[in-house]
């Protein structure tokens, strides 16, 4: 890791292998030691991320915590702090932070996971409009598909064109 001292790059590599006690040792050892260490956020956070795997969800905040306020909202930060909170029960505040670690990456799968694992993951969300619904059978397993267009020919004729491929499908219409 460019810009990464062989102790800190030490650490991860016990940190990675499961070897927690030994990683936290170092990271501690890199927070107490040198000021001018370029990662002390990141020992921060590391040594939040070993508080959480031990159930010491309360300390594992309040250290990604300190991380934040050195570096800023980082994507991987918030996200991890939303895994603590989450984990101490505090939802709502759990769902802003993997908010805030989606507004840097979008794309985080593990981020938008745990949003989703979130027992109120759309409490501000907008509703959605209902539409009508339409009653089908997949495999004899009673389905309704929503219809966007609240025209039922047309919710119909799409599956027809994506089944085609797989004609063996037992689709039947209700």
């Amino acid at each position: 890791m460019p810009g990464v001292s062989p102790k800190f790059s030490l650490a991860v590599a016990q940190h990675k292998a499961g070897n927690y006690r030994q990683a936290e040792s170092i990271y501690r050892q890199l927070l107490a030691g040198d000021p001018r260490d370029p990662n002390p956020a990141d020992a921060l956070h590391l040594l939040g991320l070993i508080a959480s795997e031990s159930g010491q969800h309360e300390a594992a905040a309040a250290l990604i915590v300190k991380a934040i306020h050195l570096r800023g909202p980082e994507p991987v930060y918030c996200s991890n702090l939303g895994v603590a909170l989450s984990r101490q029960g505090k939802q709502d505040e759990a769902i802003a932070c993997y908010r805030q670690a989606l507004r840097g990456r979008p794309g985080d799968a593990k981020t938008h996971a745990c949003l989703g694992r979130s027992p109120k993951p759309f409490v501000t969300a907008p509703a959605w409009p209902l539409t009508p619904l339409i009653p089908i059978s997949i495999w004899g397993t009673p389905c309704t598909l929503r219809d966007s267009t609240k025209k039922p020919r047309k919710a119909i004729s799409a599956p027809s064109r994506a089944v085609p491929t797989t004609p063996k499908l037992p689709i039947t219409w209700a």
